[in-house]
């Protein structure tokens, strides 16, 4: 797994052969938004899918993933913790279908 503290500045694209994010387990997708939930009690189970299909779509190897957070939190008026963004980018470096720039 990509060390997490170096991830805010790495410029995520999608790995040549991906055509879509990977799935995330169930168990995942709960506790990302049970975290997501402890900045923002606004936010639902619901609108973690939106906000995942969101983060596929906006790495393209040019944005850092502090700006795709920025973008996603404005975007869907929410607060996503930045470790949470990075740590589902890990998952989908570790599962081979993104690729980090530095």
């Amino acid at each position: 797994m990509p060390d997490l503290s170096e991830l805010g500045s790495a410029r995520p694209i999608h790995a040549p052969d991906a055509h879509g994010p990977k799935e995330f387990p169930y168990d995942g997708m709960v506790a990302m938004a049970n975290e997501i939930q402890k900045h923002d009690p606004t936010f639902t189970f619901a609108g973690l899918r939106p906000v995942y299909d969101e983060l596929w779509n906006l790495m393209n190897g040019q944005r850092t993933l502090e700006a795709i957070r920025d973008a996603i939190c404005f975007q869907f008026d929410v607060e996503i913790p930045q470790r949470t963004i990075d740590e589902l980018v890990a998952q989908l470096v570790d599962s081979g279908r993104v690729i980090l720039n530095q």
